[in-house]
């Protein structure tokens, strides 16, 4: 509970103030009335078998029988987006508060947000310092996976195990994610912030465009993007029930395509379909992959040798 001491003191009302279902750590009132109580609270939530703190928008009215009784939530884990929060805020607040009442609050709560973000990005940094040897060996057989020809479960099984080669932005690699009766996710990423991004992978082999004269998306491309569609549009409609059931933050997640390999040809022709696709869909090659890698494992190496030079 280190971590939240400075928390503490801003929502620093007694929990037993507060008429919510799960164990309040602390909490601010935002606004009350007779019918009406409106406050921002610490508390530790149950999910499965692991317990999980979160800051939680709490409104509850008090019905006919004078009890309270829950009418909205919103959570906001320690890692989320401070965009969101802001907003959170903002909606949940609406008109309720005058206009300066928790301006403090907000701007405090963003710093100490921030600076949990950072600690956590900090520490996964560390780690990947003291592996570069095996970050060396495992980009040497993604190069030598790339010239043969496998099923396409072996190069899940392969990115799934070195996620790390998508980039410095991820800290966990989930396992498949189910997204209605028949879909799952290949796998998704859990971003530094706490949210995730799905990662759907074809074979290296597989054309992104056919046709010479008018190309167009291959028949494995569109698959991949009419999948795309599905999970995006799922985790649209079920994002708080697939949250209340995993405690994972799947909210409005971009989803990476991974296929084919490049060529100055499709470079091209993605660069215009990509302007439309960017909010939510990125289409990328198995060689975009390897070069995002190679530079991962490139800035890596380089904080290593700076902290040298400092320790000399």
């Amino acid at each position: 509970m280190t971590e939240f001491k400075l928390l503490k003191k801003i929502l620093d009302e007694d929990s037993s103030n507060f008429p919510a279902k799960v164990p309040v750590i602390c909490g601010k009132t935002l606004s009350r009335t007779s019918n009406w109580l409106k406050a921002i609270v610490l508390v530790k939530a149950k999910f499965g078998n692991s317990e999980r703190y979160q800051i939680r928008l709490y409104g509850w009215q008090k019905n006919k029988e004078g009890v309270w009784k829950q009418r909205q939530k919103f959570n906001i884990s320690a890692a989320s987006y401070v965009g969101d929060i802001i907003n959170a805020f903002q909606v949940f607040l609406q008109d309720s508060v005058r206009s300066g009442d928790y301006k403090g609050i907000v701007s405090t709560l963003l710093r100490k947000i921030s600076e949990l973000e950072q600690q956590r990005f900090t520490i996964h940094q560390e780690a990947q310092k003291d592996q570069i040897k095996e970050l060396e060996e495992e980009l040497k057989k993604f190069e030598n996976l790339l010239k043969q020809k496998r099923k396409e479960k072996e190069y899940q099984r392969f990115l799934k195990d070195n996620f790390w080669m998508f980039g410095p932005d991820y800290v966990r690699v989930r396992k498949e994610e189910k997204a209605g009766m028949k879909g799952r996710t290949d796998y998704v990423l859990q971003r530094f912030d706490g949210y995730h991004d799905i990662i759907e992978l074809k074979r290296p082999d597989h054309k992104l465009f056919s046709g010479t004269r008018l190309p167009t998306f291959s028949k494995d491309l569109k698959n991949a993007l009419s999948q795309a569609a599905k999970y995006l549009a799922y985790f649209s409609k079920h994002y708080l029930s697939h949250k209340e059931e995993t405690g994972r933050d799947v909210f409005l997640p971009k989803v990476y395509i991974v296929i084919g390999r490049y060529s100055a040809r499709d470079s091209e022709l993605l660069k215009i379909h990509q302007n439309i696709l960017s909010r939510y869909v990125e289409i990328t090659t198995y060689d975009d992959i390897l070069n995002r890698a190679k530079q991962t494992l490139k800035t890596i190496k380089k904080r290593k040798s700076k902290e040298k030079k400092k320790s000399k």
